[in-house]
This record gives C-alpha cells, sequence and structure tokens, in this order.
C-alpha cells in the first residue's frame, strides 16, 4: 500500500464539493468548486490562509477516520472497516495534499507557492508521525489472523491486502519500537530534503545574456519573443523551450557552450549538497529497514525487485548499443558544420551534440523540425490526438466553459464513454510556459476513479502539465513533433487515470507499480510514429495540407537513426540512479556521473563543469527507479505490436485493451496484465528491434 508520506509533489487545482457525483465516502477534502454541469470552475486556493485551512481539515479528518479504525477490538474487525477504511483515509489524505501541493506546481505567486511548499511538508510531517504506526501493522495482522478466514473476498480485495501486508514489513511497521522511530525520524529528513532538492530546481532563476546577433541560425518565431535592451542584447532562460530552440539550430558555438553550461548547471550549487544527504539518509534507513542499499529497497516492491539484475539488463543494452552509436558518431563527424571541430582525443564537445545531429539532419533527411512544426499547430494537432484517443478506445470528449482558473489559457475537457451522457472525468490542460510553472511536462491525478461496491463510479480529474511554445507574432503555437509525442505521452497517463477504476485508492488508475506506470503512455506515444497516424493529426498552419509523405519518410528514417541513441541514453541515466543509491552512504555525485557518462558516451566529451545531477529531479521521485522507462518500453512495445495487428483505431482490440489492462489500474501484478492481453508472457523482440539493436 502506498503510503502518503510518499506521495510527490502534485499539481492541480483543490477541488471539492463532488460528493452528488461520487460513492459515498469519496467526496474530496477541501473547499473549492467544480460544478459538474455545463459550466465548470476550479479554485485554487487564492490565500495562505485559505492553504492553513484545508491543511487544518485534512489532518482532523485523517486523525479522526485513524482513530475509529484503530479502536476496533480483534473480533470487530472486517475488510470493510480495517482495510478499506485504511485505503479509503489515506487516500483522501494523499490526494488532499497533492490537491494543495498544485498551487507549488501552476500558481502565478510565488508567495503562494511557497505556502503550498510549506504546507506540502507540514502534511507529510503528519503523516509520518500519523500512518506509520506499528498500531496499524497490529490491526491488519490482527484482522488476517481473526476474521479474513470469515469473508468471501474478491481478488482486489486479496490482492490489497497482501500487498498492503508486505508494504507495511518493507517500511518496518513489524520492527522494534527504537528501530522503527529512527525510520520514522528518517522519512521526515527524506521528505525535507526531496522537497528542497525539487524547489531549488523550479525556483532556479538561472539565465544567459547574449547579442541578439550572435544567434544565428535560430528561428525567426523565436527571436521576436526576445526583447533586446537598447545594447541589442537579450536574455535566454533555463527553460526548455529556449533548449529546444536554440541548442539544435544556434550556429554560434560560443553561445551554444555558454548556454549548456548554464542550463546544466540548475540548482547548483545547492542541491549537490542536498542530494548527497538524501543520499545518505536513505541508505541509513533502508539498513535499518535491514536492506543491503537504498535501491534494493526501493525495488523490493516494484516488479523487478532486485537492483543487481536490472543493472545487468541495463548494462546489456549498453554494450548493444554501444558499436551502434559509434558508427552513428563517425557519420555525424564525417563532414561537421561550420565552428564546430573534435577535441585533441578525437571527440565531440556534448554542448554541440544537437546542433551536429541537426545539421546531419537537414542535409541527409532533408528534414529541419521547424518545418516540421508547421504542420502541429497546436489546437488543431491536439484535437486530431484526441480524436484518436476518442475512436481507439470508446470515449467522447467535450471542452467545458471554465471560470476561475489560475492560467486564461487552462483548457479542461469532460470525459464520457461513447453513447453516456454521464461524465465519467475531467481533464485540465495547462500547455503554456510561465515563470515559477513547474517547467517539464507530467500527469497528475487529483480525484481518482473509485467504484464503489455497488458498481457506482466516481468523477476522476487529472492535470496534464507541459512547456510548449507559446502563440506569438500572429503565428500559432507550432509544435515539434517531439512535442507532439510529448503530448500524446502525458495524455496516455491522463486516460489510464480515468479509465482506471478500482475499488481502493491505492489502485487507480496509474497508481501502478512504478515501473509499469511508463507502460500504456509509452505505447500509445508509437501511434505518433505511423504514418496514417500523422497524416491524420497535421494540418499545415497557413495551408492546412497534411504532412507530406517526402517528410514523413525522412522522420522515419531519422527515427530508426536515433532509435539506439534514446536506449543508450535512458540506460544511462537509469544506471546512473541506481549508482547513486547503491550500499553506501558517502558519494562522489559529480565523479559517478563523469566517469559513467565517459564510458558511455565515448565519443563525447561532458563538460568538467557540467552538474547535472543538481537537476535531475527524478532522483527525487523515483529514487532509485529511473530504469522504469526502460523496463515499461519493453512492455510498451510489445503492446503496441499486439495492437498495430488490428488496427491503431480499431475500436475492439481497443476494448480489450482497456478491459484486460488500463481498466485494472494497480489491482494486479503488471506480469497478469500483459498476459491477459498478449495470451502469452512478455517478449523484448519489439524493443530491441524498435531499437536497432537485434
Amino acid at each position: 500500500m502506498k503510503k502518503p508520506y510518499i506521495i510527490m509533489a502534485g499539481a492541480v487545482a483543490a477541488l471539492g464539493n463532488l460528493s452528488a457525483s461520487l460513492p459515498e465516502g469519496h467526496a474530496a477534502m477541501t473547499n473549492g468548486a467544480l460544478s459538474c454541469a455545463q459550466d465548470v470552475t476550479i479554485v485554487l486556493p487564492q490565500s495562505k490562509e485559505e492553504i492553513a485551512a484545508r491543511v487544518f481539515l485534512l489532518k482532523q479528518e485523517a486523525q479522526t477516520a485513524l482513530n475509529e479504525m484503530l479502536a476496533l477490538v480483534p473480533k470487530e474487525r472486517t475488510f470493510a472497516n480495517t482495510v478499506g477504511a485504511f485505503d479509503q483515509l489515506t487516500g483522501k489524505f494523499s490526494y488532499g495534499l497533492c490537491r494543495i501541493s498544485a498551487v507549488s506546481m501552476v500558481s502565478q505567486s510565488k508567495d503562494l507557492r511557497d505556502a503550498a511548499t510549506a504546507a506540502r511538508q507540514e502534511l507529510v510531517a503528519f503523516s509520518v508521525d500519523t500512518f506509520m504506526s506499528p498500531e496499524i501493522y497490529q490491526a491488519f495482522k490482527a484482522y488476517g489472523e481473526h476474521s479474513k478466514a470469515l469473508e468471501r473476498l474478491t481478488d482486489e480485495q486479496e490482492y490489497c491486502f497482501v500487498e498492503s501486508m508486505q508494504s507495511f514489513e518493507r517500511e518496518g511497521f513489524n520492527l522494534p519500537t527504537e528501530q522503527f522511530e529512527q525510520v520514522k525520524a528518517l522519512s521526515k529528513e527524506i521528505s525535507d530534503l526531496g522537497a528542497a532538492y525539487n524547489t531549488h530546481i523550479r525556483e532556479d532563476a538561472s539565465s544567459l545574456c547574449v547579442a541578439k546577433d550572435d544567434l544565428a541560425g535560430v528561428d525567426e518565431a523565436f527571436l521576436k519573443t526576445l526583447q533586446a535592451d537598447e545594447h541589442g542584447m537579450v536574455t535566454l532562460k533555463a527553460d526548455y523551450p529556449t533548449r529546444a530552440a536554440l541548442m539544435p539550430h544556434c550556429s554560434n558555438a560560443s553561445v551554444r557552450e555558454h548556454y549548456s553550461n548554464m542550463f546544466n548547471n540548475r540548482a547548483y550549487p545547492e542541491n549537490i549538497a542536498v542530494l548527497e544527504k538524501l543520499i545518505a539518509k536513505r541508505d541509513a534507513c533502508a539498513k535499518v529497514l535491514g536492506f543491503e542499499s537504498f535501491a534494493h529497497s526501493n525495488l523490493a516492491g516494484k516488479m523487478a525487485k532486485d537492483p543487481i539484475a536490472v543493472e545487468k539488463v541495463l548494462r546489456g543494452l549498453l554494450e548493444k548499443a554501444q558499436p551502434k552509436m559509434h558508427e552513428h558518431f563517425l557519420k555525424l563527424t564525417a563532414q561537421l558544420p561550420e565552428g564546430v571541430s573534435l577535441t585533441d582525443e578525437g571527440k565531440l564537445r556534448m554542448c554541440d551534440s544537437a546542433f551536429v545531429n541537426q545539421q546531419y539532419s537537414k542535409k541527409h533527411f532533408k528534414l529541419d523540425p521547424r518545418e516540421v512544426a508547421e504542420y502541429f499547430p497546436i489546437d488543431s494537432t491536439i484535437d486530431g490526438l484526441f480524436s484518436i484517443y476518442q475512436k481507439f478506445l470508446g470515449l467522447t470528449f467535450a471542452e467545458e466553459k471554465v471560470d476561475g482558473l489560475w492560467d486564461e489559457t487552462v483548457r479542461v475537457l469532460a470525459i464520457r464513454r461513447k453513447g453516456s451522457d454521464k461524465v465519467m472525468g475531467y481533464i485540465a490542460l495547462d500547455l503554456y510556459p510561465r515563470e515559477g510553472k513547474y517547467s517539464h511536462a507530467c500527469n497528475y491525478t487529483m480525484l481518482p476513479a473509485i467504484r464503489s461496491a455497488n458498481g457506482e463510479e466516481s468523477v476522476s480529474f487529472s492535470l496534464v502539465i507541459a512547456n510548449f511554445p507559446a502563440p506569438s507574432d500572429g503565428k500559432p503555437s507550432l509544435l515539434k513533433h517531439g512535442d507532439v509525442t510529448t503530448f500524446f505521452h502525458e495524455f496516455g497517463h491522463a486516460m489510464h487515470s480515468a479509465l482506471g477504476y478500482s475499488e481502493f485508492y491505492d489502485f487507480s488508475g496509474t497508481s501502478v507499480k512504478r515501473d509499469f506506470v511508463e507502460t500504456p503512455s509509452q505505447m500509445f506515444e508509437e501511434w505518433m510514429w505511423d504514418r496514417d497516424m500523422l497524416k491524420m493529426i497535421s494540418s499545415h498552419y497557413e495551408t492546412g495540407e497534411a504532412l507530406p509523405d517526402a517528410m514523413i519518410d525522412a522522420m522515419l528514417e531519422k527515427a530508426k537513426f536515433g532509435a539506439a541513441g534514446w536506449a543508450q541514453g535512458q540506460s544511462a541515466f537509469a544506471l546512473l540512479a541506481l549508482l547513486y543509491f547503491k550500499d553506501g552512504a558517502e558519494k562522489d555525485t559529480a565523479h559517478i556521473m563523469h566517469d559513467l557518462f565517459a564510458r558511455v558516451y565515448r565519443d563525447s566529451e561532458m563538460s568538467s563543469d557540467d552538474h547535472f545531477q543538481a537537476s535531475f529531479g527524478h532522483l527525487v521521485g523515483y529514487g532509485a527507479g529511473y530504469y522504469g522507462y526502460v523496463w515499461s518500453k519493453i512492455f510498451a512495445l510489445d503492446l503496441f505490436s499486439e495492437v498495430k495487428k488490428h488496427g491503431l483505431l480499431d475500436e475492439k482490440i481497443g476494448k480489450k485493451l482497456v478491459d484486460t489492462v488500463l481498466s485494472k489500474g494497480g489491482s494486479k501484478d503488471p506480469n497478469v496484465l500483459m498476459k491477459d492481453f498478449l495470451g502469452r508472457e512478455v517478449s523484448d523482440e519489439a524493443f530491441l528491434e524498435c531499437m536497432g539493436l537485434l
């Protein structure tokens, strides 16, 4: 059972007043408003006082419910009043916590973001004190020993009980008091360190001031968004849209070098000390819990279970990718662009990599991502993406009129099953960058998909955050193909959240084992590499024409050329996380990173001033589990290969996917879900073929 104190900072409006649409006991625990009629109003906390009031209410209701559950004597215990009751109270608390955390992710007020961050830490500390209790474990144990045999549990209930007991024991609930108190104290420190690490990244204000004339090659539309001062100088921010506009296209090597150095030193030096403390505290906690390392502790409840086995898989992939990547290096550097030279050791500087790749693409694939982007104006593209999801999954989407949003550009969709008038969920889209906003792309579920014992279904709510280029100078926002794929990926998470109904908060939607959670979203990415799907969603912003076949051919050829690079890069990041969290409290994070990357990227040179580990945010949320992206990709491509046999818009195979995988959430072991859909064990053949590693 995933305890509230492990919930990482989420994001979305603080929603409430949904009890009319929810099963009994599922009403949101905070104030706010979301009217489920034609007009929708979503309200973020407007003041520090409102945040404080919500914190008070969450703590009060959780404590009252827990006291009632613990007061029962063994013979009175049932599944409903013990296991089910604990899932209810921790689920409501966790999602309430996330709704408050939302402010730190999307609010335009720094004061409110700071207040929400502080409130989250207060709630996490409360949850450690309140929910990390041996009494809870003893209550579950008493139910198992005295009453469980008298009840006829469903498979989902049985799985919930077993998973909960195993989780309690992994978290040390069965330890002697002194050791357990150590775990609690360390858990608080770990949470505080994680929050500090994330805050430093989010609030980083690094920028680079350069002459506008030094940005030759950069798209004119982007340049027009930069306001030059009286000396012709502009400021480049350390955000993903700026990096995407600059690094592949700017012909000025000095600008690329300085921007790369600035971007890869976000949250440095403050986060180095934070990360080192986080590593030490996680190692200490794992040792108290009886694990060899935090990596062992972190993976024990996941599909992979064993970090040694994961490391073997990752190193095997890196070994397979090595010759392919050296072959690519020779092709990329056979004719270097003007202004680029190799190092004395014959290596390519990493700050030149994106530029060299782009120049190679223009020459050999006749492909410029900015030209491709002209076929993906954001509104028509997203409508096209929605049509795919609606057709394949048997759903209908309708945009709702919304008041009181945290930003005027945010859109809200109502999701219904085809042929039904009943709203099953809402999805908000917050797609453009703002100062202080979460700077990457993600999906967060703030109200889960819950099905009561009598079959009544709740209304879920998710938020998709992205940072796509904003419309400017009369042009709509134009998405690069990578942006389109990113959106389709994150919306895939939102679909999983909306469709994954469970009796339990702990199994709802994307509440699956962490190394499986990317599987559906990575599977959906593959739609964006299919010719027919690309034709269907593309529409030139001026002419309305679909992507030309020649351009699609070039995109597919380029993707095939770069596939091994994806496998190499993701495996390297995953291995870095494992190495940081292997046995040992003291780690030289810079040495580990530079040594690993030198071994992996043998033909590239990383700047000695690079401190990427200071802004590798997944080290907090995923811990040692970043390998899940590679692990899930193997599953995703196996699923996709089966779907494609039937057709990417085939509603029958879409229904089978919903029925056997998406609708189950975390209520079954992922290996069982995969076998239920595929009719066989998982194979890595589709993955290796796609990566060009067969």
